[in-house]
């Protein structure tokens, strides 16, 4: 989306318009429409009231809605998106972002004037000559591995929570949520209609992403990234599958990948992602993040996205998330084992326990006595912080990492506060939910 500015409240003016004369500023291709009821930038892939429509319409439905309900329309907007409406003759003016926070949308204001866009780092540019690192957004990163939401790397510059609109009516600025999980059971679970299921939604969510004519998968040979390609096959006859090795052998998984595209009949394509490869990849990666962003997986994903275009894909499918929606990764198992102890009586807790595990060093102390210190020493620590307790900075301590000078213009417990309310924010009260 082009980033634009506008003066509030006095008047808003030409929200869409790049800003910078060289056009740098124009991040990605999107929908704009400047009209008589006002102004709109529209990027992603939404769809409203369930049905995906040409432009033109979507347009005109988002704006008549939004003139109508405010923020209310977003419900009925599914998909990822972000939006962008102004209405300069009632001085309103909207952002949102998908429920999942797949798009991305910054902003920033300066006196009068209202900065937005994809970039943060473009919006920090359009804010000040000299825009200014966040010290507390770097803390959030080293720690977090990426500057989780509403903060930015840059200072003066916030980004929307997946699922946020902020709205400005003449001199008001509000930010509000409209859309939340929602966790119900209905009595008691039947795991065989769950079983039953789970295949048709699954391919259900294939079809409905799977709709442009150029859709591959990847296809690392796991559980997750081969159902995909085998659904993607089962909607499109011979749809292509991409994957990557890096040439070390305990790590490559390209004899299940190849397997799995053989039983399903996809068209295979393969790429051995080279050492030159991830230095020329590293600055690419760095610069289409926006924001600093620690997970390596980045490379190749990248690598495996540049194979995909090559073979004229547009969309690709992975399985992505699979871990996390089925319980797969084995620490999902733990916290209920460490969970167990908080149910013990408080008083036995704080008085025989605790102090018995103070005793016996987690490192030094005889192999069962130390598992029991251990044990006891996470468990106290509460979710989701307890997740961090690995992190090398949670571990060994942040002042032994950083400046004396440094850490007295970061909170370091900011980042964690921000962890507690988001899972205090969770409408569930079964852990697994």
């Amino acid at each position: 989306m082009s980033l634009g500015t506008a003066p509030v409240p006095e008047r808003v003016r030409s929200f869409f318009d790049p800003v910078d004369s060289r056009g740098t500023l124009a991040l990605r291709s999107n929908l704009v429409r400047h009209g008589p009821l006002g102004s709109i930038a529209l990027t992603g892939e939404p769809r409203f009231n369930g049905a995906v429509t040409e432009a033109a319409g979507l347009i005109d439905s988002l704006v008549s809605a939004w003139r109508e309900e405010g923020a209310r329309m977003l419900s009925r907007l599914h998909g990822p998106f972000a939006l962008a409406i102004a209405d300069p003759a009632r001085r309103r003016v909207m952002l949102a972002i998908d429920r999942m926070g797949i798009e991305k949308l910054a902003w920033g204001v300066a006196g009068e004037s209202l900065a937005f866009g994809t970039s943060a780092s473009d919006v920090a540019r359009s804010l000040s000559a000299q825009p200014q690192l966040n010290p507390q957004a770097m803390f959030d990163f080293m720690l977090c591995h990426m500057v989780p939401a509403p903060d930015t790397a840059f200072s003066g510059v916030s980004k929307l929570l997946p699922g946020t609109a902020l709205e400005f009516d003449g001199n008001d600025m509000r930010c509000t949520r409209y859309w939340q999980p929602r966790f119900e059971r209905s009595g008691r679970v039947d795991a065989r209609a769950l079983r039953e299921a789970l295949l048709p939604t699954l391919r259900q969510a294939v079809r409905q992403t799977a709709f442009h004519a150029q859709t591959g998968s990847f296809l690392s040979g796991g559980l997750d990234s081969s159902t995909v390609t085998g659904l993607l096959a089962e909607a499109r006859p011979e749809a292509d599958a991409f994957s990557i090795v890096f040439g070390v052998p305990e790590f490559d998984e390209l004899q299940y990948a190849r397997v799995a595209a053989g039983h399903f009949g996809s068209r295979h394509h393969e790429y051995e992602v080279t050492p030159e490869d991830v230095l020329r990849i590293v600055p690419e990666v760095a610069a289409a993040c926006d924001e600093p962003f620690g997970n390596s997986s980045v490379v190749p994903t990248l690598s495996c996205i540049d194979l995909a275009t090559r073979h004229g894909m547009t969309h690709v499918l992975a399985g992505d998330g699979g871990d996390e929606l089925f319980g797969g990764n084995e620490r999902y198992v733990t916290q209920r084992v460490f969970e167990l102890y908080n149910r013990l009586p408080g008083s036995l807790r704080r008085h025989v326990l605790n102090p018995l595990a103070d005793l016996f060093h987690p490192e030094d102390s005889w192999l069962p006595l130390r598992k029991f210190s251990s044990y006891v020493q996470q468990a106290n620590i509460p979710l989701p912080e307890r997740y961090e307790s690995w992190n090398l900075i949670y571990r060994e301590g942040d002042r032994n990492i950083f400046g004396a000078d440094f850490m007295k213009q970061v909170d370091p417990r900011y980042p964690l506060t921000r962890m507690h309310e988001t899972w205090a924010s969770c409408p569930a009260d079964d852990l697994r939910d």
